[in-house]
């Protein structure tokens, strides 16, 4: 085996031990208040969760979960945690 296969294999073993260890995203409660100190309204806190629950649903049935999926969510989480947003 070549060297650069044998890193192609550590690599891809590496990948998918980091998605097996994937956790249960947990649900917000209404109220929430982030880390920034805005308190996120009951539909921001809603469609977060939505969110979290379309990734718990590929975890739960041993898929990869989208990036696209992660990345919205984090922006989600970003965007109604922005406290200048709140004026």
């Amino acid at each position: 085996m070549s060297k650069a296969k044998g890193l192609l294999n550590e690599m891809g073993a590496l990948i998918k031990h980091v998605h097996e260890k994937e956790q249960m995203r947990s649900m917000l409660p209404k109220g929430f208040v982030s880390f920034s100190g805005v308190k996120w309204a009951d539909q921001q806190v809603k469609a977060y969760n939505d969110y979290q629950k379309k990734i718990n649903q590929y975890i739960k049935d041993g898929k990869d979960v989208p990036e696209e999926l992660l990345n919205a969510s984090h922006k989600l989480f970003v965007m109604f945690s922005d406290a200048t947003l709140k004026k």
